[in-house]
């Protein structure tokens, strides 16, 4: 009975063993593939007379975008003027310079 159980032990692992080795092939096997459509790809994408143009209209649209962000970020209101001469006029009589006129009367 022993000898039986060892057995059947023995085809379990072997079997698992198997199955996992056909696994570790067929996702070896899958990125072969994988492999070869990207190179292909790439090839075929460098070798497009569009690639010019599609880079073209890349840059002009990443060039929209961002011309378009900076017009939005950098609008300056009415509020923002009115902050930024109110710190000035509050700067300017911190900074002003003070000069103070001591006059001594000296009675003989």
């Amino acid at each position: 009975m022993l000898n039986n159980w060892d057995s059947n032990l023995t085809k379990m692992l072997v079997s698992r063993w198997q199955d996992k080795s056909n696994e570790i092939i067929a996702i070896n096997n899958e990125k072969i593939l994988t492999e070869e459509r990207l190179n292909n790809l790439t090839k075929t994408i460098q070798g497009s007379p569009l690639l010019p143009t599609i880079d073209s209209k890349l840059g002009q649209l990443f060039l929209s975008a961002w011309k378009h962000q900076a017009e939005e970020i950098s609008q300056i209101k009415q509020e923002d003027i009115n902050i930024v001469f109110n710190l000035l006029e509050i700067t300017s009589h911190i900074s002003m310079p003070v000069l103070k006129l001591v006059v001594s009367v000296i009675n003989k």
